[in-house]
C-alpha cells in the first residue's frame, strides 16, 4: 500500500522556517511568496504505529535500523505486550524530531538518518489521544493520532486504505512560553496549519457552482455607483453578469433594472388616484409611499 508520505532524506534547517511569533509581530511582504512558518518544532518524539502498515511506507528504514524486536522495545522501555493493551502489532519509533509547518509535516529520526513529511490534505483525522506506553503500565501518555490517507485520496472510496500513527511528544515541564501539555500545542499547530491548506477541489455533482458563474473573476459581488456601469447596456439597460447563466437561462423580463426618475414615480402615483377616485373605488386606492 503506496502512502501520500514522501521520504525525508535530510532533516530541514529550522532556519528554513519563520518562526510563528517573528509571522505574527510583523505584515509581511507577501502572503504568497516566502518561506513555511514555522508553528511547532519538539525534537524528541516517539512514533506509535502498526507494523503491518509500517511496511510500505518511508518510516520502514526507520524500524529496519532500530531493529524493535521484543528485546529491544524492552531495552527501551517497555515489552511489545505493553503497547496499547496487548496489541502486538503496534511498534514504537524512538527518537523523532518533528516540524510542524504552513506547508506540511517533517518527521525526522537523526539516528536513522531518515524521514517522512505528510502533506496536510492527505491527514484525514487528527485528534488528541490518550493511551498506555511502553515501561508505564500504570500511566497513560496523550499524543496526537493521525490517520493518513494513501497515494491516491478519494473522498468516494469509503474502503480507501490509510495509515495511522499516533506521535507521542517527549514530556516537558510547563512553563511560561508553554502555558499548555506538549501534545495539546501539537495538535493546535497541525488544526492552525490543516485550515491553510484545504483540500483539493474535486467533482462535485450539485448545482453550487452553476451560481454566478457569468460573474466576472474581478467582481466582488457588491453592486456600488463604481460597478453599476458594468451591468448596464449603451441605452442604460440592466443587462447582469454578461449574459445568462446555467443557473439563470432565462433573460430578465420588460423593465427589469430600468431607473424610474422622480417626476415619472409621482405622474404614475397620481394617475392611480385619479382613476380610482373616477371608478368609486377610493376604499381600494393603495397610496405609494414618499419621504
Amino acid at each position: 500500500m503506496a502512502t501520500s508520505m514522501q521520504h525525508l532524506g535530510l532533516a530541514p534547517e529550522t532556519q528554513a522556517f519563520v518562526p510563528l511569533a517573528e509571522h505574527q509581530s510583523r505584515t509581511p511582504a507577501s502572503f504568497y511568496d516566502g518561506p513555511p512558518v514555522l508553528h511547532y518544532h519538539n525534537t524528541d518524539c516517539n512514533i506509535v504505529i502498526d507494523k503491518t502498515q509500517l511496511e510500505d511506507t518511508p518510516l520502514q528504514r526507520v524500524l529496519d535500523h532500530q531493529s524493535p524486536t521484543n528485546d529491544d522495545i524492552a531495552t527501551n522501555g517497555g515489552s511489545a505486550d505493553d503497547l496499547d493493551d496487548g496489541d502486538n502489532n503496534l511498534v514504537v519509533l524512538h527518537g523523532f524530531e518533528v516540524w510542524v509547518a504552513t506547508d506540511q509535516v517533517y518527521l525526522f529520526s537523526r539516528s536513522a538518518s531518515t524521514g517522512v513529511t505528510i502533506p496536510y490534505p492527505a491527514i484525514i483525522v487528527h485528534a488528541t489521544r490518550r493511551m498506555s506506553f511502553p515501561g508505564r503500565p500504570d500511566e497513560q501518555v496523550q499524543g496526537l493520532y493521525m490517520q493518513v490517507a494513501g497515494d491516491e485520496m478519494d473522498e468516494e472510496d469509503a474502503d480507501q486504505e490509510t495509515v495511522t500513527m499516533t506521535i507521542v511528544p517527549s514530556d516537558t515541564e510547563m512553563d511560561e512560553e508553554k502555558p499548555e501539555p506538549e501534545n495539546q500545542l501539537l495538535f493546535n499547530a497541525v488544526t492552525a496549519c490543516s485550515n491553510l491548506c484545504p483540500d483539493p477541489e474535486g467533482n462535485d455533482d450539485d448545482d453550487d457552482d452553476d451560481i454566478g458563474n457569468g460573474a466576472p473573476i474581478n467582481f466582488d459581488g457588491m453592486i456600488t455607483a463604481d460597478n453599476m456601469h458594468q451591468l448596464m447596456d449603451s441605452n442604460g439597460n440592466f443587462v447582469g453578469f454578461g449574459g445568462p447563466s446555467p443557473a439563470f437561462p432565462l433573460p430578465l423580463g420588460p423593465g427589469a433594472g430600468t431607473v424610474h426618475a422622480r417626476e415619472d414615480a409621482e405622474e404614475e402615483d397620481t394617475d392611480e388616484h385619479v382613476n380610482g377616485a373616477s371608478n368609486g373605488e377610493d376604499d381600494e386606492v393603495k397610496w405609494r409611499r414618499t419621504d
